[in-house]
């Protein structure tokens, strides 16, 4: 069995716009973001899963079956909006599948994740993770360390309502994928246009320096700076998401 990717829904009417979660893999944390994109897009959201390939995990895997789930179902080339983990995996597509994507919409990801030893530290207390006390915590807590000083009520609320389980043994295999990953060499081989959105307070991802690296290697490419923002931003109706995704289609540029 490998990791794979696969489409999960299908909504909405518009240019093409497929979503990448993050290492949570569900597809479920755009909250009302989604609602509000589907007004503009077709919102093909993805999820990551187990299949039975026996390839083993990799991002060029999530990739390939990525392009073959949308492949099959018919969906035109589109934008990519992905963030954390999922930005990688959108890097990869782009890369492998340079036709098929029209522009990416990268949010606190990352080429190679540089805070090693968090990471380390991560996968080393991960089993904590799978305690009722840690996702008790996680449920009150998280939100105050995840969004940073932009805490919109309605996104709080939605992502508190969240509790589906995420810490489990796919979301281990996703976090050691990460350990491997340095797509910095291949940067400038993407040609679609690209617009980051980095936060300044993200406890996650050194958001703001992957910015200004895949900035440097990208050639065609625009900043979006959140000085308040943390890790999670998706959730936010504050931020012009669709304003600013339609300035990556083709007819924009």
């Amino acid at each position: 069995m490998s990791l794979a990717a696969r489409i999960k829904s299908d909504t909405g009417r518009g240019p093409t716009l497929i979503y990448v979660p993050g290492i949570d893999g569900t597809g479920e944390y755009l909250l009302g973001t989604a609602d509000r994109l589907r007004e503009d897009f077709r919102l093909i959201t993805i999820e990551f899963c187990d299949d039975a390939s026996a390839a083993p995990d990799s991002y060029a895997h999530h990739a390939q079956t990525l392009h073959e789930a949308l492949t099959e179902q018919g969906i035109p080339p589109g934008l990519l909006l992905a963030e954390s983990f999922g930005g990688a995996v959108a890097l990869q597509y782009a890369l492998d599948f340079p036709n098929e994507v029209q522009g990416l919409a990268l949010v606190n990801t990352f080429p190679r994740y540089h805070r090693r030893l968090n990471l380390r530290l991560t996968r080393l207390l991960f089993p904590l993770a799978q305690t009722a006390l840690f996702r008790a915590l996680r449920r009150r807590f998280a939100p105050w360390a995840l969004f940073g000083a932009l805490r919109e009520p309605e996104a709080i609320r939605l992502f508190q309502a969240r509790n589906g389980p995420i810490f489990d043994d796919l979301y281990a295999r996703r976090l050691a994928l990460i350990q491997k990953l340095d797509l910095r060499p291949r940067l400038p081989e993407i040609h679609c246009p690209v617009l980051i959105f980095h936060s300044h307070k993200d406890r996650v991802v050194d958001a703001d320096r992957q910015a200004h690296i895949m900035a440097s290697l990208l050639p065609k490419v625009r900043l979006y700076p959140i000085p308040r923002g943390g890790h999670v931003i998706l959730p936010l109706a504050s931020i012009p998401w669709v304003e600013e995704l339609q300035s990556l289609l083709p007819q924009n540029n």
